[in-house]
């Protein structure tokens, strides 16, 4: 029986040494011998009775690394099942020695889920903000709606304004070297994004002029194509070369006729519905990192070093998988994306957290998502993007993405349960 000596290696971190004794190792090495001798094929003997020095000869050097690499798989699992450790992520294996006709040793380091005592999760005490939509704020949607109506165009002898459209050049240098451009591209003066690039682009462009450069800070997004540029810092020199601006159509009912309303009323009647419904889920949002705050801070949650680092995708995809479900238009999805990916290892930290957390009140709770609950909300994506289920389904298949989406809904549930058991009282207005 392999001898095992378990160490901490830092947080959340096993190093297991591990001895395979030499007699085992023998035994695991004469067994693959007798497998291969019914199976191999060999000119000259029957199959059972070739040598078995010829064997070695021939398939020695597999046989041992086939005998070394089932000792290691076997004995690092009883070794886990014995020390009752729970692994995340891959093991990592370390000076391997095995003698000739000896012990074999070897390390093992493992990253390992956290220890910790679940906090009060019922009783939370929280406050609920109202839902109020004001006329101001119906206007300003429907100033978004002409917006997006609008015609652009050129501006003769005019300076960049905030929502106008421009023709540019633009360059990128990191320390003095240019590492990307583009020519007569579209731009909108509006947001964070140019390419793949986070740039405030109303502060650097308001007030310029056609044939006027300008320069600027910027970013490259941590999703480049170019592994050396993400996430790094550059300077931007900006050309305008023609400025088109918004000519905003009349807000009349031959306007809402476009949209398919009978009037500007309608219209109006309807952007006030969509809104209360958008403030409604802010409150529920509102209310849902109040308690996740509270949670957190009466909680400590040791992390290993590298999960945070591995996840990071991860709830980038798990956010992407929340908006889309809540409506968002994808356009808007990949700005928000974009916006946190350069804070996706702080995001991971916390996300991380409440997933252990989540997990240890699901269990204590016994909530878990069946393959029916899984189906039916496959089906509500499915809808709301006017798509087929099996298509919605290969989709996150192909992605991977299945488990997050369980992992999303198991969450859900378990926030239910701590919010139906909190204490809610409504803030004043």
């Amino acid at each position: 029986m392999a001898s095992v000596t378990v160490e901490d290696a830092g947080p959340c971190k096993k190093l297991l040494k591990i001895v395979v004794p030499a007699e085992e190792m023998r035994e695991k090495i004469e067994s693959s011998y007798k497998k291969l001798r019914e199976t191999v094929n060999i000119d000259g003997f029957r199959p059972g009775r070739a040598p078995r020095r010829l064997l070695e000869r021939r398939f020695g050097e597999k046989v041992l690394e086939e005998a070394k690499e089932t000792a290691m798989a076997d004995a690092s699992q009883k070794a886990l099942e014995d020390n009752d450790l729970t692994p995340i992520g891959e093991p990592s294996f370390d000076n391997i020695d095995y003698p000739e006709d000896g012990d074999l040793s070897f390390d093992v380091s493992i990253e390992v889920k956290p220890q910790f005592d679940l906090p009060e999760y019922e009783g939370l005490r929280l406050k609920r903000m109202p839902v109020v939509v004001t006329d101001e704020d119906v206007d300003r949607s429907l100033e978004q709606i002409r917006l997006r109506r609008a015609r652009f165009e050129p501006v003769a002898d005019g300076a960049v304004q905030e929502n106008d459209q421009i023709t540019a050049d633009w360059t990128a240098e990191i320390d003095g070297e240019q590492v990307a451009k583009e020519s007569t591209v579209n731009i909108q003066v509006t947001g964070h994004r140019l390419g793949y690039m986070t740039v405030d682009l109303v502060e650097a462009l308001e007030g310029s002029k056609e044939g006027e450069t300008r320069e600027c800070e910027g970013r490259f997004r941590d999703d480049h194509p170019v592994e050396k540029l993400q996430g790094k810092d550059a300077r931007l020199q900006i050309t305008v070369k023609q400025i088109r601006r918004p000519a905003l159509p009349d807000l009349d009912d031959a306007f809402a006729k476009t949209l398919d309303f009978d009037s500007i009323e309608e219209l109006r009647e309807t952007v006030r519905t969509q809104l209360e419904a958008r403030k409604q889920r802010e409150v529920q949002q509102n209310l849902e990192r109040q308690a996740t705050d509270q949670l957190l801070a009466c909680v400590d949650i040791e992390l290993p070093e590298g999960l945070v680092k591995r996840q990071a995708s991860d709830v980038l995809m798990r956010t992407q998988l929340r908006l889309r479900s809540e409506g968002m238009p994808e356009e808007d999805i990949d700005d928000h994306l974009a916006a946190l990916q350069s804070e996706s290892e702080e995001v991971s930290a916390r996300d991380i957290k409440l997933y252990f957390l989540f997990e240890k009140i699901a269990e204590k709770e016994k909530i878990f998502v069946t393959e029916n609950d899984l189906e039916n909300r496959i089906a509500q994506l499915a809808n709301s993007y006017r798509e087929s289920a099996q298509r919605v389904r290969n989709y996150l298949e192909e992605q991977k993405a299945l488990p997050q989406l369980r992992i999303q809904m198991r969450e859900e549930r378990v926030m239910e349960h701590v919010l139906k058991n909190a204490e809610i009282q409504d803030a004043k207005t």
